[in-house]
């Protein structure tokens, strides 16, 4: 379904990119599971610069992904009416854009970090929707992420704010219309970290270097109830990147 070049759902460019940034061999991971993992650090201390692979991460959010994306949005009945809508942690911005190529009358806004700047708006000038998409630069746990969105999205983007999540879950309630949805979409690990076995397997190199990367199961649906959200759904499904907790907040 993945590895056919030319299939819609092809998403071997993503697999190579990721093997890219994985950054360990046979000897270091033989000594990391000897003596175990190293001194635990934040996950934004992953040594990734993914301003310098901005084309292939426009490859990467294409095939599977965008149309995984397109099918989970589409069974959401608020998105025929949405005219705003944000992608947090846009990355190249394919995911929004997408949405903006799929429906002529939504504005939409991609958010990510600055050194993916050049990154956003070469994507926005390649779109067929550039009069509607625009790119917005910053920090979204600090800086100002705009308001009167009716849809936010957030694939797997949050993993890195664990430690944030309540107040960033208010900063995403406050940005959204009454009656808007906030979309997640990521693992969802169990409590004793054993499952989902892909996804707790996928995390294991960085695990090992001292990485908790995983995102516990409840954490998102417990702390958009103490928002506010008065609807929180979650549903799990086999996508692209294995098994995937979908959440669906609604204001």
């Amino acid at each position: 379904k993945y590895l056919a070049r030319g299939s819609s759902n092809y998403m071997g460019d993503l697999m190579l990119g990721y093997a890219t940034i994985a950054d360990y061999d046979e000897g270091t991971l033989m000594d990391l599971i000897i003596n175990g993992p190293e001194a635990a650090k934040e996950p934004q201390a992953a040594n990734i610069s993914f301003a310098d692979m901005s084309e292939k991460m426009r490859q990467m959010q294409r095939g599977a992904r965008s149309s995984e994306f397109l099918e989970i949005l589409s069974e959401i009945p608020e998105f025929k009416s949405a005219k705003n809508l944000l992608d947090l942690g846009a990355g190249a911005g394919i995911l929004g854009i997408t949405a903006a190529e799929t429906k002529e009358d939504l504005s939409v806004v991609l958010f990510d970090t600055p050194q993916m700047g050049n990154a956003l708006k070469e994507s926005i000038r390649q779109s067929k929707s550039s009069d509607r998409v625009q790119a917005m630069i910053g920090d979204y746990i600090q800086s100002d992420i705009g308001s009167g969105y009716d849809i936010i999205i957030a694939f797997n983007t949050l993993n890195a704010s664990k430690t944030v999540m309540a107040p960033l879950m208010k900063k995403l309630y406050d940005a959204l219309n009454d009656g808007g949805v906030l979309i997640t979409a990521g693992d969802g690990v169990n409590e004793d970290k054993t499952s989902p076995p892909d996804v707790m397997a996928s995390w294991l190199p960085y695990t090992l270097k001292g990485m908790d990367f995983g995102m516990p199961k409840q954490l998102i649906p417990d702390t958009a109830k103490k928002a506010g959200f008065s609807s929180v759904e979650t549903f799990t499904v086999q996508a692209y990147m294995g098994t995937t907790d979908i959440n669906v907040l609604r204001k």
